[in-house]
């Protein structure tokens, strides 16, 4: 591009992405300064998931891409009012994140006779075809030595969510424990590695320390907060974990 000069820091990706049909530019410009508009994101995103000629097809710019982006759910979350004004960060950042995590991917397998050609499957994404990173959600039953289920863990540096063991640091993750969580991680011959992790909804929970004089009696625990006495009753088949094990005998006994 005349206006992409070489001292760039970002040059090598303006170019990558040129190469790789995912930016076109006007009249040999790029514009890196202007700011992009939805339309323009959306057909971009439309390109890194592999899906313009079927975009073309049911309309072309802007219609068709946009037609094409809610079919494979690119623009869940995104807030979109006039998608000629220029893009937010949070926005884009949403609809990068769908178009990362979309099962609509179709993957670029290479040219012939100039034409791209895309291999689909939708057990794929952009992150796991290319990363090997792959999504996995579910309860988060043990970090390390804690574990809302059973006393007898002691997977040192492992995570299990639904049902998945995962490589992972406890301090990291023990702030997760019971929680519904969504994850990322990545494969690898050694096992796989946490990456990412977040609430699909945040599970109630009781924090409760020594110096708080916590008492138990009758399925409830008393204790102080402030000035303040607290009671906290145990719902049927709640965990309760002490010095980082769970206790599945006389609550009293804590």
């Amino acid at each position: 591009f005349l206006d992409v000069p070489t001292e760039r820091s970002d040059v090598g990706y303006i170019n990558a992405a040129y190469d790789l049909r995912i930016i076109s530019g006007s009249d040999g410009l790029y514009e890196p300064d202007t700011p992009i508009t939805y339309a323009d994101a959306i057909s971009v995103a439309i390109r890194i998931l592999g899906r313009e000629d079927e975009a073309k097809a049911n309309g072309g710019y802007p219609g068709g891409y946009l037609k094409t982006a809610s079919r494979y759910k690119l623009l869940s979350g995104v807030n979109i009012s006039d998608y000629s004004e220029a893009g937010s960060q949070t926005e884009l950042y949403t609809l990068l994140q769908n178009t990362a995590e979309s099962n609509g991917f179709a993957a670029l397998e290479g040219f012939k006779n100039n034409e791209q050609i895309y291999r689909t499957d939708k057990t794929e994404n952009i992150l796991s075809y290319y990363l090997d990173i792959y999504s996995h959600e579910g309860i988060v039953e043990a970090v390390g030595i804690s574990n809302i289920y059973s006393d007898s863990s002691n997977n040192a540096g492992k995570a299990v969510i639904g049902g998945k063991s995962f490589d992972a640091d406890y301090d990291e993750y023990i702030e997760y424990l019971g929680m519904s969580a969504e994850v990322l991680y990545k494969k690898s011959d050694s096992g796989d590695k946490l990456l990412y992790i977040d609430y699909i909804n945040r599970n109630k929970g009781v924090r409760i320390l020594p110096e708080d004089n916590p008492k138990y009696s009758d399925g409830k625990y008393t204790y102080q907060n402030g000035d303040r006495n607290k009671t906290v009753a145990l719902e049927s088949g709640a965990s309760v974990i002490y010095n980082g094990r769970i206790v599945t005998g006389d609550n009293a006994k804590i």
